[in-house]
């Protein structure tokens, strides 16, 4: 295998760890707030959470430290500030120092994903204009989204909010990567980040729909409602890095 080969493959995986941490962190606010919801797991799940957040902060700053871009500073200050941010947040469990930690550990997913203009090997033609704009606004918004729903989730801010936010972000990603897809210019890897772009947004609005349902008839269990809350905190990770990548592919960060 190449260097290349070697960098994608551990990029992959810190990826992959680092939304497990995401998950764990959804699933003890998840339960923390349900007390008679696997109570004898949520102390375990918060030194877990503690400990292995530590540990992969530590392992995200020692690889980004051999980073050669002009990004790099920025990068580490994100996978810095998660570790700090979650300190605090342990501390008092406020929802006012939660926030902050959630926010910054899904925007950081980012920075361990390496997504930029370097991480992309090939290129088509130029997308139309005001796809580029329309795609990074939506980013833009995306990132909004995110920290409107680490708001919402600890009840700092009111849901019509967290709709109005998804709603904009959705149509201006969707519009632009379906507007990519169907331009006989571009090359296949920016019609790869467009797809993948528009899988995740509809995943994300799905889970999203299903959380609304069940705030409007009430849930069919609690494992349930934990279920499909925490996969909406993940998938919302996991749509940034989708929307990020697709960004990137034409032209706009």
């Amino acid at each position: 295998m190449s260097p290349s080969g070697h960098q994608k493959l551990r990029a992959s995986w810190a990826v992959a760890l680092w939304l497990l941490l995401i998950l764990s962190g959804g699933l003890m606010t998840s339960l923390i707030r349900a007390p008679h919801v696997l109570s004898r797991m949520t102390p375990i799940l918060v030194m877990s959470h503690v400990i292995g957040g530590a540990a992969m902060a530590l392992i995200a700053i020692a690889q980004l430290r051999h980073a050669k871009d002009k990004m790099r500073w920025w990068r580490l200050l994100l996978v810095a500030a998660t570790p700090a941010f979650g300190w605090l947040a342990y501390r008092s469990f406020s929802p006012l120092r939660a926030i902050p930690h959630a926010a910054v550990a899904a925007l950081a997913s980012l920075a361990v994903a390496n997504i930029g203009r370097a991480s992309l090997t090939e290129r088509g033609g130029p997308p139309r204009q005001w796809t580029t704009r329309v795609a990074t606004v939506g980013f833009g918004l995306v990132i909004v989204q995110i920290v409107a729903g680490a708001a919402l989730r600890h009840h700092v801010i009111g849901l019509v909010w967290h709709l109005v936010v998804g709603g904009l972000a959705s149509m201006a990603i969707l519009a632009a990567a379906v507007a990519t897809t169907q331009d006989q210019h571009t090359s296949a890897i920016q019609r790869r980040a467009a797809r993948s772009a528009i899988a995740a947004v509809l995943v994300q609005v799905s889970l999203g729909v299903a959380v609304l349902l069940m705030i409007f008839v009430g849930p069919p269990s609690a494992a349930a409602w934990i279920a499909a809350t925490v996969a909406h905190v993940v998938v919302g990770s996991l749509t940034l890095l989708a929307v990020g990548r697709f960004v990137a592919a034409v032209g706009g960060s």
